[in-house]
C-alpha cells in the first residue's frame, strides 16, 4: 500500500499473526484498501483446494521467506 497498490490481501494460516496484521493496518490504512484473512491457499491434484478463494486474480504475490521459524522461535512475541 505504501508503494502503490490500489489493494491488498494479506492471507497467514496463524491466526495471531492475522490479528498481529490488522492491527498494523488499521493504524495507518483505511480497512477498504486491504483484507486480512486467516486461511489457505493450495494446489493439489491438479485442482486447488482452499480456505480463500479470491474473487479475481492477483497482479503480485509476495511470499515469507522465514516459513514456520518465525512463530516457532517467537519472533512476534518481540513486536510491539
Amino acid at each position: 500500500l505504501r508503494h502503490g497498490a490500489e489493494h491488498v490481501v494479506a492471507l497467514d494460516v496463524n491466526k495471531h499473526m492475522v490479528d498481529l496484521a490488522k492491527r498494523s493496518l488499521e493504524e495507518e490504512f483505511e480497512k477498504s484498501d486491504y483484507q486480512v484473512v486467516c486461511g489457505t491457499i493450495k494446489k493439489g491434484g491438479g485442482k486447488t483446494r482452499s480456505s480463500y478463494r479470491p474473487k479475481r486474480p492477483f497482479d503480485m504475490l509476495v511470499s515469507e521467506i522465514l516459513g514456520t521459524l518465525a512463530t516457532s522461535e517467537g519472533i512476534y512475541e518481540h513486536t510491539e
